[in-house]
């Protein structure tokens, strides 16, 4: 799949996103209720929580810098690296489009590709729209398609201009529930060799070397390891 036919499918999803809106109430109904039957918690003691998270993302809204600097440095201390290695990060997380990041694992030797699953609103439309597209000569879940080519055009670039400053390291596509997801169908669009994608990689590998942060050892490097991607999903 193109850029092409990648921009239909987003087109074709934003034409459903009244109806799954109108979906989403119940969704949430059915999720709060199974959650408690898991837990033991209410759903009310549930929804009373959600309220004083959202209290707290309040008084923060308004510094989106200092946000963005707590998320990042919470993901780098889960991951087990410093935050410094997070070279890109999109916490804005909206329909078709999770929050990811890439981070350089200098003792796995690996750039890391990380896809955020459901948190918000947004992220359970992606997952209600599970209407089966064609995708690489079978078939995929619409919402994770459309996402794991939003991930491609954020973090592809990053990650590649990554992979180039450190000449031998992996790339390796990851995530959580619905970012295991993304994250598996972003590893098979890259194992693909989609032009689109090798072409948008190259450019950036291209622009590492040319200002002198990598050397064109490292580029062909980078390149190979696109073309042997990994997925660790869970």
């Amino acid at each position: 799949m193109g850029t092409l036919a990648a921009n239909e499918t987003l087109t074709q999803l934003a034409e459903h996103e009244n109806a799954l809106r109108e979906e989403l109430s119940t969704l949430k109904v059915k999720a709060l209720k199974q959650r408690a039957k898991a837990t033991g918690v209410t759903a009310e003691q549930i929804l009373q929580l959600r309220a004083e998270a959202l209290q707290l993302l309040d008084l923060v809204a308004g510094d989106g810098d200092a946000v963005e600097k707590k998320a990042t440095l919470a993901a780098a201390r889960s991951a087990g690296v410093a935050p410094e290695d997070i070279v890109s990060a999109d916490w804005c997380t909206l329909a078709f489009s999770p929050a990811s990041y890439v981070a350089v694992d200098v003792a796995a030797r690996a750039v890391v590709v990380a896809v955020r699953g459901t948190v918000t609103g947004g992220d359970l439309l992606t997952d209600a729209c599970s209407t089966s597209v064609p995708f690489l000569g079978g078939w995929a879940h619409a919402g994770m398609v459309a996402s794991a080519w939003q991930v491609v055009k954020k973090q592809m670039g990053p990650a590649a201009a990554a992979l180039a400053r450190n000449p031998g390291f992996g790339l390796v596509f990851t995530g959580h529930s619905m970012g295991a997801g993304v994250a598996a169908i972003l590893t098979m669009l890259v194992r693909s060799g989609d032009v689109d994608i090798m072409d948008a990689a190259e450019k950036e590998i291209e622009r590492v070397i040319e200002r002198g942060d990598a050397t064109r050892e490292g580029g062909e490097s980078a390149k190979s390891a696109i073309a042997a991607a990994r997925g660790h999903c869970f």
